[in-house]
Parts: structure tokens; C-alpha cells; sequence
């Protein structure tokens, strides 16, 4: 599982893994490339600050002997842009589950859907709304797993894959059902078929949001490195 995160983020980033493992890198987006904003990545004892090329040799100096855990904090990120900041987002926290972590729900009548039950994914969409899109759920993305609840879609989760390597699931419940174990028996339908692709399955949630944290713990995903996006106006 180390090997996996380190592979996918060391190319992510374009670092060597000594910049994963310890002290402050700021490097222009490789990754991220467009991204209009900066992205705070988090990992071990290591902090790698990923911003717009313009912005490299600035970023750098300004961070210059400043502490990983220091730099890293929300409060530290806004004082570092300043007033080119429009929002921030984060910290988010990235869990990971192998085979030997992994930790099966209960299935309670989740299943991978047939191509003729895609349809449903409206009437959840719907149901969502704006959290729709936090979920990640294409419905050209295959496989998608879902459960039903007298015959409506309730929950729905996917993965996107990415470089090859991670498993990014996203999961969906309809809000008047959360709290009852859907998304766990959902997401835990997706990463086991991410599992039997070889794939290391990726758990990304606000630290803020117990809910989603506890059914990614329930699951055996395991915290390994956080991230805080930092939305900027201008350059």
C-alpha cells in the first residue's frame, strides 16, 4: 500500500519521495496543471505546497524555514496569499484500504447495477442536489453500485481511477436515508471490485465530516495524508 501512495503521489507532485517523507516543497502544478489556485498537500512529516508556475518563486520564499505542521494550517495559507484568496477548502483528509485492511459491509441488497437501472440515478441526483456533485458519481463511470429501498435508488457509490493506480470512490445517499448503513453497504460493493482490479481504493472526506469518516473507518481505510485547496482570485 506505501509503495502504491508514494508511486501515485511522487508523480502527482513531480517530487522525489524524500519530499513526501519530510520538510516544506513548494513546486509549480504538475498534477494540477490549470488548477487556479494552490493545493496544500500534507503527508508524513512532509509538506508540499503545489501552486501556479507565476507563483513558484514567490510561494517558495515566502515559505522558506517554515515548519511542515506550521505551514500547513489553514490559518497559515490564508496569511501566506492574502487577498488573492477566494475560498478554502479543507483540510481534507485521504484514507486508504487494501486487501488486508479492506473490511466488507454487510451488503443488505447492494449490488453492482444493470445497465437498464441507470436510469435511476436521476430521481437520486435530484434527491442530492448540490452533494450530487461532491459524490462524484458519473453514470458513464462503470461500475456503479446502488441500493434500492421499495423500489427507489437510495444510495449509489463509484470510483474514478486515477493514474492507473488509486481507486477514488465517491458515495451518494439520499439524505432522508443517511444513518441507516447505505453508504457503507454501497461503497463497500465499490471497493471490493476496485480490490479485484488491482486497484488501491481512496477514501477523500473533510476532516470535518464525522459521518463520512466513520463509515470510511467501518470500512478499514486508513488516514494516510491530507490536503487543503486554497481557491485563488488572481495570480
Amino acid at each position: 500500500m506505501d509503495s502504491v501512495i508514494e508511486a501515485f503521489w511522487t508523480a502527482f507532485f513531480d517530487v522525489t519521495p524524500a519530499a513526501l517523507r519530510a520538510g516544506v516543497s513548494v513546486v509549480a502544478h504538475c498534477g494540477l496543471l490549470g488548477y487556479q489556485g494552490a493545493w496544500a498537500f500534507r503527508h508524513a512529516e512532509a509538506c508540499i505546497l503545489s501552486v501556479p508556475p507565476p507563483l513558484v518563486e514567490r510561494v517558495r520564499a515566502a515559505a522558506a524555514r517554515r515548519e511542515p505542521a506550521d505551514l500547513y494550517r489553514v490559518s497559515a495559507l490564508a496569511t501566506l496569499f492574502g487577498g488573492a484568496v477566494e475560498r478554502i477548502v479543507g483540510p481534507c483528509a485521504l484514507a486508504y484500504a487494501d486487501r488486508a485492511r479492506f473490511r466488507p459491509a454487510a451488503a443488505r441488497g447492494a449490488r453492482v447495477l444493470e445497465p437498464r437501472e441507470l436510469g435511476a440515478l436521476r430521481g437520486l441526483s435530484a434527491a442530492c442536489g448540490k452533494e450530487w456533485e461532491d459524490g462524484d458519481i458519473d453514470p458513464l463511470r462503470l461500475p456503479i453500485a446502488g441500493r434500492f429501498e421499495a423500489g427507489t435508488l437510495v444510495a449509489a457509490a463509484s470510483y474514478a481511477v486515477w493514474g492507473g493506480r488509486l481507486a477514488h470512490v465517491g458515495v451518494v445517499v439520499d439524505p432522508r436515508c443517511r444513518g441507516t448503513g447505505h453508504g457503507r453497504a454501497v461503497a463497500g460493493v465499490a471497493v471490493a471490485d476496485a480490490l479485484e482490479r488491482g486497484l488501491l481504493p481512496q477514501w477523500r472526506t473533510l476532516e470535518a465530516n464525522a459521518p463520512s469518516r466513520a463509515v470510511a473507518r467501518a470500512l478499514g481505510f486508513e488516514p494516510r495524508a491530507s490536503h487543503v485547496a486554497v481557491r485563488l482570485r488572481h495570480l
